[in-house]
């Protein structure tokens, strides 16, 4: 009873922000189409959003006007569209048919042209508001990558590419891809030192990960990211515990200051509390509970303070969460073991593991001769070992293909988190309506190609979505915010012009 009425009420909350985006859509379209027939002259006798039986109609002038009960499509019934029926002559003039061909092709193409003539608005609209952009802050920067050899270091902020300056990381990304098998010259400031330095870096050829463009090979550094470990923690010690701090909780603020990310919050932490003789006030959100509200917990320690280069977060209890089970999926090998969220694997057959990507190598080269994996587990402060057999399974792919490989079902606790963002606002007539121009055309490159790829063979037909992905993408982007559904509806009426 309790997972139906999840359902329902799942249902329920996405059937406003769907009715509101199809809707409107709809409407636009089949206005597109009314507008143009009556400009031609042609006689609209019933404009309808939505099918089946009418639950609302009103006659204004020669055109019957209803919403319909099945909420799915629209239609302009336009007068003289049978070819097979006799028109009075004194109604021959406002026969669809008997329209030039020239104006019988404008009232058909007028309803997706609308589309995206609806699409540039909402993008321009877009561009007024202001979309959240990353700026040029680095994330993490793995040791043994091409960006750490460079010089590149987590956190840094690049002021400058080849001389010039960019605001965004859209547009560094852009500069990095079209110049391949280069050396480029970057300009950057270290995170907590603000020391200003040059770094020449190699670009390579490689192919290009995202498969919906024409651009099959870019320039690449491997590692040069803007993706940083979040704040969510494990806790394993006693001056967390003390504190009230639990795992899954995601550190938002170290006193009145906003923390994006794990580099963040040891810099932090270690900086406040030695300004709080050690004692500072964290606000902290369940990553696990959606609906949890934020608290405020005053952390205290009586250990001393090291330096900076020797502090470490595991020494006041708290952990990267990233082998801490955050789902294990039903009816797999690791449910059916008896292995938990919360779950913290420490060991596979005695041999310690400390980073997920050896637990999953370990894993995926699984031998089934060799017999079950003995995982070694922490669970409400116990150590405890589960045996567990991988099976092969269907792993979707990025493309929305499936590969076979071994797995037991469960994920970790690894978020990743962008850097800061800014609002990238659009001002002048102009350039406001050449935003909503090149997006619209953007969107609809990407579209076409990714039809292309589909016909290929390149991406899965199981990413065609219908009636209830549009329901769940517009759920979730009106919750995240107006400009998400506003885009989300760009998109969609993009793909009713294609």
């Amino acid at each position: 009873m309790e997972i139906l009425s999840k359902i329902i009420g799942g249902t329920l909350d996405g059937i406003g922000p769907f009715f509101l985006l199809l809707g409107l859509l709809i409407f636009i379209h089949e206005w597109g189409h009314f507008i143009v027939a009556r400009m031609c002259g042609v006689r609209v006798e019933t404009f309808s959003i939505g099918f089946g039986k009418k639950i609302l109609n009103w006659t204004w002038g020669e055109t019957n006007y209803c919403l319909s009960i099945i909420p799915l499509g629209g239609y302009v019934k336009m007068f003289g569209d049978d070819p097979t029926a006799e028109y009075p002559e004194e109604d021959r003039d406002k026969a669809f048919l008997l329209k030039p061909v020239s104006q019988r092709i404008a009232i058909v193409l007028a309803g997706p042209i609308m589309n995206l003539v609806f699409a540039m608005f909402l993008f321009s609209w877009i561009g007024v508001i202001g979309e959240p952009t990353p700026g040029p802050s680095l994330g993490d920067i793995e040791k043994g990558t091409a960006a750490y050899a460079a010089g590149f270091r987590s956190g840094d902020t690049i002021n400058s590419v080849d001389g010039e300056s960019y605001t965004y990381w859209r547009d560094i990304k852009k500069h990095i891809e079209s110049s391949p098998n280069q050396e480029i010259l970057f300009e950057v400031t270290r995170e907590f030192t603000g020391e200003t330095t040059e770094i020449r870096a190699e670009t390579i050829l490689q192919d290009n990960p995202f498969i919906f463009t024409t651009e099959r090979k870019i320039g690449w550094i491997d590692g040069l990211g803007i993706e940083s470990k979040s704040t969510i923690i494990a806790v394993d010690g006693k001056d967390a515990e003390d504190a009230g701090l639990k795992t899954f909780d995601m550190i938002t603020h170290i006193g009145q200051e906003k923390v994006f990310n794990w580099r963040q919050l040891k810099h932090m932490l270690h900086k406040a509390l030695i300004e709080g003789s050690g004692s500072v006030e964290l606000t902290v959100k369940n990553y696990m509970n959606e609906d949890a509200e934020e608290r405020k917990l005053k952390f205290v320690t009586a250990a001393k303070i090291p330096s900076a280069d020797n502090f470490k977060l595991s020494s006041f209890g708290i952990q990267k969460p990233d082998l801490v089970l955050y789902h294990v999926r039903a009816n797999s090998p690791a449910g059916a073991a008896g292995m938990k969220p919360g779950d913290q694997i420490i060991s596979i057959n005695g041999k310690t593991i400390n980073e997920w990507d050896v637990l999953l190598e370990t894993v995926t080269n699984y031998d089934e001769s060799s017999g079950p994996l003995a995982f070694g587990l922490i669970r409400d402060s116990k150590k405890i070992e589960i045996r567990v057999s991988p099976e092969l399974t269907d792993i979707p792919t990025a493309t929305g293909g499936m590969d076979k490989r071994y797995a037991i079902g469960i994920s970790p606790t690894i978020l990743s988190t962008g850097n800061e963002t800014t609002l990238a606002k659009i001002t002048g007539p102009f350039n406001i309506f050449w935003h909503g121009v090149e997006k619209s055309y953007d969107w609809s490159k990407l579209i076409v190609i990714s039809m292309v790829r589909l016909v290929e063979g390149d991406v899965s037909a199981k990413n065609i979505g219908g009636v209830i992905s549009i329901g769940r993408v517009a759920s979730q982007s009106y919750d995240m915010g107006l400009i998400a559904f506003l885009k989300m509806m760009a998109i969609i009426s993009i793909n009713l012009f294609i």
